[in-house]
């Protein structure tokens, strides 16, 4: 290309540059034209432009042209100590214009990049008000001097770049912050709007486009278009009386058709403009409403229950009553709402109990409930009852809240109900003796019977011998059967004498508490009856039992009394089975005795533990040994309980205390 032609190709350049540059918005797009327009208005074969980044000791390369891609990546980040070009031009604001002969000699380590060119160099910082903020990279295919006119050129063309870029810079930055404030507002949940001074919205966020534009945007609608409303007539005046009069204003205001309640705020901005604030307070108008209906129903219950409420502020000193608190402490209406005539109407012996209470509540915070009298102004003595408690925030008393009522009464009935029981226990008291004498001359009876009728009863047992031996061979089949019945009864009356014995003598004895392993125990009551089950099927089912507090003797007979019971009512079974387990409820253990035998009807529950009962006529108990078993486990300290179902079986349960 001939010089003029090069000289009319690069004014031309220039002039696109120029164009590009007044027409560009984006930092980007400024980079791109400088490099592609300023490349062939210099001459260039290739160029980069580089940024300081925010710590403003790193050159971020943030465009380039002409390079290969190694090289690019090799120069993506170059530190401020690095003795480069571009790094003194940016730190000294001085441009740089190199030959290739400069370049080897005084940066020896600078890779060229034969695609970009290895002949003369030029560094040119970006500069304004004084202040570098980048620096322009340029390399040329061939090598020269630069001419001073070049110098100027290039001086230009990095003048228009730094011009430029700043202000993309400052708009891209003011778009993001822009952008930054408006997500803020967005994200806040409250409604902003700004209008200008012909009322004509300049911006609205996504809630005030919601709330006062349905959805729609708002932005260049005039605020008198948007708030037809009539229940927005405050609001509009309130704007325009700051615009005019640069008068703040906030109220609440109601909008949609009267469903939604609005907090507002109004502001000057700028140049008779404004700036309105909403906020949504809704719920909080709900929720005020449900407080209020809250306190009138608290009122009409505190009033029907004839109850009175405080509130008092420990901080402020600031006590509030509600209700008929005056009337429940008997206190003149017109008496002030204090402690002092509180503590004026409380009982003279009550004041330094309760005195000391309230101190230590507010001392310590706590739950306060108490009893206390009042004197009413006509003597009369009221009991009240006062339920509450004393709040702390950071270490300190704040706020206590109660309620006191009129338990009268309640004490009244009280003592009524102490003076009925303490005669209910008296007379308990007098029927324990009477029963406990009862039963000491029954027991006694009872051994006296056993002694003297045992000596009668043997002496029938031997003559009934003895004829059986002389005459049982000539006795007729009447004589034999009536024989034999006279013998069984007798036998029955010897077992039943031989029972009340043992009743009286365990009755008497002393226990003699040790731990009892039931399993051995269990294990030995059947082996002992072993010979009961000569000739039968029994299958015994025993699970593992516990260790038990008691007498080992007497809960040995207990056991095997109720053994032998299920053996006597499961002999017409085929195959008689035996349970016997345990479970622990709390502190106690239950140990059971279950058969497959005859069973009873549940209804006779209450009666099988009652001396002389029995529920199967035909069999051949005496109705003492279920009784006998009762005894010995309530002087344990347990029960005993009882279940069956007819032709089912029975389950007898001894509990225990552990």
């Amino acid at each position: 290309m001939k010089p003029d032609e090069r000289s009319e190709s690069a004014a031309q350049a220039m002039a696109r540059l120029a164009l590009a540059l007044a027409t560009t918005k984006t930092p980007d797009d400024v980079m791109a034209a400088v490099l592609k327009h300023g490349l062939i208005a210099v001459g260039a074969t290739a160029g980069n432009v580089f940024l300081l980044d925010d710590t403003t000791s790193l050159l971020r390369l943030a465009s380039s042209r002409g390079y290969s891609h190694g090289f690019m990546d090799a120069h993506a980040s170059l530190s401020l100590d690095a003795p480069l070009p571009v790094t003194r031009s940016v730190l000294d604001g001085h441009a740089r214009f190199l030959t290739a002969d400069d370049v080897a000699s005084g940066y020896p380590w600078i890779p060229r990049d034969p695609l970009g060119g290895a002949g003369r160099v030029a560094a040119l910082p970006l500069t304004v008000s004084g202040a570098s903020f980048g620096v322009i990279a340029l390399t040329y295919a061939y090598d020269a001097p630069f001419s001073k006119a070049e110098q100027e050129t290039l001086t230009t063309v990095a003048s228009l770049c730094a011009q430029s870029l700043k202000r993309a810079l400052l708009a891209a930055s003011t778009e993001r912050q822009e952008r930054r404030t408006a997500q803020i507002l967005d994200s806040l949940g409250d409604a902003v709007v700004t209008v200008d001074a012909d009322e004509r919205v300049t911006f609205a966020n996504v809630s005030a486009c919601e709330w006062l534009g349905h959805g729609e945007p708002l932005e260049g609608r005039l605020l008198a278009d948007i708030l037809r409303d009539p229940e927005a007539r405050d609001l509009l005046g309130a704007v325009r009386a700051t615009r005019f009069d640069g008068a703040s204003w906030r109220g609440e205001v109601l909008l949609w058709h009267g469903t939604r309640w609005f907090d507002v705020r109004t502001a000057t901005l700028d140049a008779a403009g404004a700036v309105v604030h909403m906020r949504e307070v809704t719920h909080r108008k709900t929720v005020e409403r449900q407080l209020r209906h809250s306190r009138e129903r608290l009122l009409l219950a505190l009033e029907a229950a004839n109850m009175a409420m405080w509130d008092w502020n420990l901080e402020t000193g600031e006590l509030a009553w509600t209700g008929q608190m005056h009337v429940l402490l008997g206190a003149s209406p017109t008496a002030p709402v204090s402690f002092d005539t509180f503590v004026a109407q409380v009982h003279p012996d009550d004041r330094a109990r309760l005195a000391r209470i309230v101190g230590d509540l507010i001392e310590n915070g706590g739950v306060y409930d108490e009893e206390f009298r009042v004197v009413h102004p006509d003597g009369v003595v009221r009991w009240l009852q006062g339920v509450g408690d004393v709040r702390r925030e950071g270490g300190r008393s704040v706020r206590s809240v109660g309620v006191n009522f009129d338990v009268t009464a309640r004490k009244d009935l009280e003592r009524a109900l102490r003076e009925a029981n303490e005669h209910l226990e008296a007379q308990v008291a007098q029927r324990t003796a009477r029963l406990q004498d009862l039963n000491a001359e029954l027991l006694a009876m009872a051994a006296s019977m056993s002694r003297d009728l045992s000596e009668p009863v043997r002496r029938v047992m031997g003559f009934l011998a003895l004829l059986q031996r002389r005459y049982g061979a000539v006795f007729e089949n009447r004589e034999a059967a009536l024989f034999e019945l006279v013998r069984e009864e007798a036998e029955r009356a010897a077992t039943l004498i031989e029972e009340l014995a043992h009743l009286t003598r365990h009755e008497r004895v002393t226990l003699d508490v040790k731990r009892v392993p039931m399993d051995l125990l269990i294990a030995q009551v059947v082996s002992d009856l072993a010979r009961e089950v000569q000739g039968r099927r029994v299958e015994w089912a025993v699970a593992p039992l516990p260790v038990v507090n008691g007498d080992p003797r007497l809960l040995r007979l207990a056991f095997t009394s109720l053994l032998h019971n299920a053996l006597r009512f499961t002999r017409f079974r085929d195959v008689a089975r035996i349970e016997v387990g345990s479970e622990r409820t709390g502190n106690e253990v239950r140990v059971w005795v279950r058969d497959n035998g005859a069973g009873f009807d549940a209804e006779d529950a209450p009666r099988v533990f009652q001396l002389f009962t029995r529920l199967h006529p035909e069999g051949s108990g005496t109705g003492v040994s279920l009784a006998h078993v009762r005894r010995v486990i309530e002087r344990h300290g347990g029960r005993v309980e009882a279940y069956g179902e007819v032709g089912v079986g029975a389950t007898f349960t001894v509990i225990l205390p552990l």
